[in-house]
């Protein structure tokens, strides 16, 4: 990313930690309780804040894997698929991309090479698969 306002960048690095500690903390809920709605529905905003600021400051690749993970949280807050243990390890997959992705972008400015089209292609299988 060229002629990056420092300022933004630091204010979305800041909002990215507490983002990331809130969505590992629902996710480890979720875990326990595959039906808790309101976990669910939070980490549906958490993901689409991150979606949303990515695209703001040209994240692209952030912003697409992140545009995946918040298409299945949706089918699922939408009752359209149903939360089990693969869905599960994918979410924690998710977070562990964004963990690196904003570990890259917080040292070079730059999301790293890795666009994790086999991340998105693990995401998008759920919807296909329609797991209800």
């Amino acid at each position: 990313m060229e002629n990056v306002d420092h300022e933004l960048l630091n204010l979305f690095l800041q909002e990215c930690s507490e983002i990331l500690n809130q969505f590992y903390n629902d996710l480890k809920e979720i875990g326990k309780n595959h039906n808790n709605t309101e976990k669910i529905s939070s980490i549906f905003r958490l993901i689409h804040t991150i979606k949303g600021s990515a695209g703001v400051l040209g994240f692209s690749r952030l912003e697409a894997l992140s545009l995946a993970g918040e298409n299945l949280i949706c089918q699922i807050k939408n009752g359209n698929v149903n939360i089990h243990n693969e869905i599960i390890e994918t979410l924690t997959s998710l977070y562990n991309a964004f963990i690196s992705i904003i570990a890259n972008i917080k040292e070079t400015q730059t999301e790293g090479d890795d666009a994790y089209l086999w991340l998105i292609r693990d995401l998008d299988k759920f919807l296909s698969l329609n797991l209800t």
